[in-house]
């Protein structure tokens, strides 16, 4: 317990007491299984492989004042969202892109576990994708001008070398 910085002690002890027993469980499962936090990342992922979709929906909602169509969704059009045409489609892109690469990270996190890479290691490479991961969505669906553009590249130039390098530590 004399490595447990007091503040954080006293966060712990501020939560609701059903709080602290689930976190006492995850943390001693997570003390069985270090690789728990590596592969809790990938639903993580997939989570974030769906922001810009709900993203995406929640302006085409806003923009038809609460009309959306759910029976052919995939038939909408950008350009029926006038100002809002453009979020809209990058959205669509940012999603798309997302599922995309979420097997390449999914198999090289599993490829990692089955070949016992380093938990610490494969812990922040997976941690860093997927903050990559959001700052791409958001660069991306708000990316108006050549800047963003290039900082959104710039992310999904990490993304992909986290992703190599999670697969370099495994083969």
């Amino acid at each position: 317990m004399e490595n447990i910085p007091p503040s954080a002690l006293k966060a712990f002890n501020a939560l609701p007491e059903s709080v602290q027993e689930k976190l006492q469980e995850f943390l001693f499962r997570a003390m069985q299984d270090q690789y728990k936090v590596p592969l809790a990342t990938i639903p993580a992922a997939w989570a974030l492989a769906y922001l810009p979709h709900f993203m995406k929906a929640t302006f085409q909602v806003l923009y038809k004042k609460h009309r959306y169509n759910n029976e052919t969704p995939r038939e909408e059009k950008p350009e029926d969202y006038g100002s809002l045409g453009g979020v809209v489609a990058r959205s669509k892109a940012a999603h798309h892109n997302a599922l995309e690469m979420f097997p390449v990270f999914a198999i090289a996190v599993l490829t990692a576990r089955i070949q016992k890479v380093k938990v610490p290691v494969l812990t922040k490479l997976c941690v860093q994708y997927l903050a990559y991961r959001l700052a791409y969505t958001f660069l991306y669906v708000f990316g108006i001008n050549k800047l963003i553009a290039a900082l959104r590249t710039g992310s999904w130039i990490m993304m992909v070398n986290t992703v190599m390098s999670i697969y370099g530590e495994a083969l």
